[in-house]
């Protein structure tokens, strides 16, 4: 009698291997998801740390801050030297949706805060703002501002010394602080009036002294070059800061 072998698979070995695949299936599952939330969670954050560098970049060129993300790509602000941020995430970004998105697809919230700061938000994983997992970042430009007036402040400064020392007390520099820039520009000790009549925080000049002798800003400081520094210090705000809502890392992501 001849004896015929089957080499394929009975019912009950197709069963057993499917159910064995579908437990390896569910055991691996969950740890593949956390993977992937905790790849979005850093791609991110670090994403969140270029915007804000880019944000403080754009107040470099311009003395003021993006009104909102699409300005640090395209602005016509005056200074503008971008695009500070490639119109794509970082080349990590899953959802392959650009800048303007995080890591799991969803846009960004920009909020502008007072006259000087900025916040751009993620909503996280559960993708809804205002709950423990937001990702935020918090920038506030004035550091930036304040250095930009300073430098102004001296170049003004030692306008008005060089004036004085030349037409005093004959032809004292006007009180008023418009009247007395645009002396010391016809005097050819400016360049122009519409680049030193305020400071980088859009405020006018305060002229001190009768004869004035200098000028100081109501943002920082008085008159003089070195207290005009010494007076600007950080207020502890810098690009960057982490101002995460949920006080978790990556290893919350499973």
């Amino acid at each position: 009698m001849i004896h015929k072998h089957n080499n394929g698979f009975t019912l009950i070995e197709m069963v057993i291997v499917i159910t064995i695949m579908m437990l390896l299936v569910g055991i691996a599952a969950p740890s593949l998801g956390g993977l992937m939330h905790s790849e979005r969670n850093s791609a991110t954050r670090e994403e969140l740390d270029a915007i804000a560098t880019a944000i403080m970049t754009f107040a470099e060129d311009t003395s003021s801050r993006p009104a909102n993300l699409e300005d640090l790509y395209s602005s016509t602000t005056a200074g503008f030297g971008g695009p500070y941020v490639d119109d794509r995430f970082g080349g990590r970004h899953v959802a392959g949706k650009g800048f303007r998105y995080d890591g799991w697809g969803q846009a960004y919230q920009y909020e502008l805060i007072g006259n000087t700061e900025v916040r751009i938000t993620s909503a996280g994983r559960d993708q809804t703002f205002g709950t423990g997992d937001d990702l935020s970042r918090a920038v506030d430009v004035r550091p930036v501002l304040r250095e930009i007036s300073a430098a102004r402040l001296r170049i003004l400064n030692d306008a008005v010394t060089s004036y004085n020392a030349t037409h005093l007390p004959d032809s004292p520099l006007p009180s008023s602080t418009s009247a007395a820039i645009s002396t010391l520009v016809d005097a050819g000790l400016l360049p122009d009036s519409a680049s030193f009549l305020k400071d980088a925080f859009g405020d006018t000049w305060i002229p001190s002294g009768s004869p004035v002798v200098s000028f100081r800003s109501t943002n920082f400081g008085l008159g003089t070059s070195d207290e005009s520094v010494s007076n600007s210090d950080d207020d502890g705000s810098q690009a960057g800061d982490d101002d995460d809502d949920d006080d978790d890392d990556d290893d919350d992501d499973d």
